[in-house]
């Protein structure tokens, strides 16, 4: 197998700057903490239970196809280099050594195996026994995305075949590694028919930024901000992507924004937004107790400045007082998603930036509740709402 150093130095060789947006294969992503990202996860997998896979979790085939196809349009591949591709990305991006096991074309059977995943890991060193907890529990993240990709590839030869994957050994519950098997399934959902749910036009960077571009207005050169975060992951263990002491994942922004955001909202009204306040309130605080020595407003800047290095939008504090902090972001992903996805699904346009603003809530209580205090955060002014851009007030009860 390559060196994954190198398999890293090719994302990031690939990746484009746009304002505060970073651009991988006409596509959006961003990069994100293992911790914050892992916690959600975890939140929502409680309160989903099984229905995650329906709810959330296949969604993530449509990343996988668009993946793919992308890189197939990028040059002559033959069909067995695009999945070594596809599986290099998925190593340099933070989800651990992906390999290639078996591409059986004629019958339509694939095998990749995950080494030291990076989800796994984290739910097998936070929960102890995954499956008591979770019964009803696999990698279907990974899954699914490897189940987009191959039938990009059987597409591209012509074949529409339905897909489905099994993940036969899983490092969450005991196993020595993930390995997912690939083949076909006659009952698997078609990839095309999520598409009703998720529009096409999100997939593209061009489509999502002309259909809800805010403005820039920052005083900091996001090239600069951006490329110093680039210049600075390394991997520190087999297939765990870092920068400095936290691991990160490198995750196209619809994950974020639509199959982890909206698609619950959609399904489950207002009350899912307790699931994330509860878990992301929770990381501010780990992140203010990491970081006590530095004061509220040292650890808000932290927090802030490294959101905007990983390409979620320019995030610039406006006022930091004892009583009320506010901030901006330009650029935001989770605004200019959410705008797209709303206007071209005939949603009702709102507010939709609260993960991050739940973050500086939680550090701010963290040291607000020493003295008794309590901070509350809420969005004034967001891209998804037709804003130019995105304003939270955080302020004291």
């Amino acid at each position: 197998m390559r060196d994954t150093e190198e398999m890293v130095d090719e994302v990031r060789n690939g990746v484009a700057i746009d304002g505060w947006r970073i651009v991988y294969v006409g596509m959006r992503y961003a990069f994100t903490a293992r911790e914050l990202f892992m916690r959600v996860a975890k939140e929502l997998t409680g309160f989903l239970g099984s229905s995650v896979r329906s709810v959330i979790l296949q969604f993530t085939s449509l990343s996988g196809l668009t993946e793919m196809e992308r890189m197939l349009k990028q040059g002559n591949l033959f069909f067995e280099e695009a999945l070594e591709r596809y599986a290099n990305f998925l190593t340099a991006s933070g989800w651990g050594v992906t390999e290639v096991v078996e591409s059986d074309f004629s019958k339509h059977e694939f095998v990749f195996r995950v080494h030291n995943s990076g989800f796994a890991t984290w739910l097998r060193d936070n929960l102890g026994d995954v499956e008591k907890v979770f019964p009803f529990y696999d990698c279907g993240l990974l899954g699914y995305r490897l189940v987009g990709a191959t039938t990009a590839i059987l597409e591209e030869a012509g074949i529409k075949e339905p897909l489905s994957y099994e993940e036969i050994e899983c490092l969450a519950k005991g196993g020595r590694y993930c390995e997912f098997h690939v083949k076909r399934d006659n009952d698997a959902a078609p990839i095309r028919r999520l598409e009703e749910e998720i529009p096409r036009p999100m997939f593209s960077y061009d489509e999502v930024k002309a259909a809800s571009c805010g403005v820039n207005l920052s005083k900091r050169n996001p090239r600069s901000v951006i490329g110093h975060f680039l210049n600075a992951l390394d991997v520190k263990e087999r297939g765990v992507l870092k920068v400095g002491r936290d691991c990160v994942f490198f995750v196209p922004s619809l994950l974020h924004s639509i199959a982890y955001w909206m698609l619950p909202l959609e399904k489950f009204g207002d009350f899912i937004h307790n699931i994330y306040r509860r878990a992301i309130n929770e990381y501010g605080r780990t992140l203010a107790k990491e970081g006590e020595r530095y004061g509220s407003m040292g650890v808000t800047a932290f927090f802030l400045n490294s959101t905007s290095a990983m390409g979620w939008g320019g995030m610039e504090i406006e006022e930091f007082s004892d009583s009320k902090v506010s901030f901006k972001i330009y650029h935001s992903l989770l605004g200019e998603d959410v705008k797209a996805y709303s206007s071209w699904k005939g949603l009702r346009l709102q507010p939709s930036c609260h993960l991050i603003g739940y973050v500086v809530e939680g550090i701010l209580n963290y040291f607000a509740e020493q003295e008794g205090d309590r901070f509350t955060a809420k969005e004034e002014k967001c891209v998804a709402a037709g804003d130019p851009l995105c304003k939270f007030v955080i302020e004291k009860e």
